[in-house]
């Protein structure tokens, strides 16, 4: 059966989009479930040809002004996006179930990514089972390779929680040891707000939500690196 281009996306969003079983689609679209079926495989096959027009690290036009607004808005400045991690839960897979079991007993992938104020995803990596590590997220996403002047020009950076480690490009919050200045305190505050966006974003992708990624491994000089320019932003804003 041969249905429409249009027909096929309205299978397909409604497919991704909620977790109906393919009883309900065929019933819904009148459509045979092999039909719908492939509709899905064509129109997510047809997204990910597209993905790099939709889904790319911003120009310097589109840093400076993400970061301008969000220094506007929230009062941290230079940041170009900011960074969270999630799991999408799915059905158990047919083979190597086990290893998509993460740490709260369900099956999931991993889904890392960075979005900007307007909650449009600049770089994304998914894929890894929900058992592995975080930091192998992060490691294989391709993330730390882009960290140097080429893709952060102006002393520009991503903001992050305390999960992930500092370094030049990614700021995180001060470790709240109880002894916090209010420099300090109010440096945490601002970053915090800011780093709001990349939950906004998540959850309008996967109201199932969970973002609690574990500790990033950097070297040492890029954590020095990081700690320097995290108290330079500090001295610089007002309390």
């Amino acid at each position: 059966m041969t249905i429409s281009a249009e027909k096929q996306l309205y299978i397909a969003l409604y497919v991704l989009g909620t977790p109906d079983s393919y009883r309900s689609v065929v019933t819904k679209f009148d459509v045979g479930k092999a039909t719908a079926w492939r509709a899905v495989k064509r129109v997510v096959k047809a997204l990910c040809k597209h993905r790099n027009h939709f889904i790319r690290w911003p120009t310097k036009k589109e840093m400076d002004d993400c970061s301008q607004r969000l220094q506007m808005q929230y009062g941290f400045p230079k940041v170009i996006g900011a960074l969270d991690g999630t799991h999408v839960y799915i059905s158990a897979p047919a083979q190597d179930a086990q290893c998509y079991i993460n740490r709260k007993g369900r099956h999931s992938i991993q889904l890392q990514v960075v979005c900007n104020d307007k909650l449009q995803f600049v770089h994304c990596y998914a894929g890894l089972p929900g058992s592995v590590h975080d930091m192998r997220v992060f490691k294989y996403s391709g993330l730390q390779q882009k960290c140097n002047d080429e893709y952060f020009p102006d002393n520009t950076h991503i903001i992050a929680d305390s999960a992930y480690t500092l370094q030049k490009h990614i700021m995180i919050p001060y470790k709240d040891n109880g002894h916090l200045t209010q420099e300090e305190k109010h440096y945490n505050k601002l970053l915090s707000s800011t780093r709001m966006i990349v939950q906004r974003a998540i959850v309008v992708i996967n109201d199932d939500i969970d973002v609690e990624p574990g500790p990033m491994a950097v070297n040492q000089l890029l954590q020095n690196e990081g700690s320097i320019k995290r108290e330079r932003i500090k001295t610089t804003l007002n309390i």
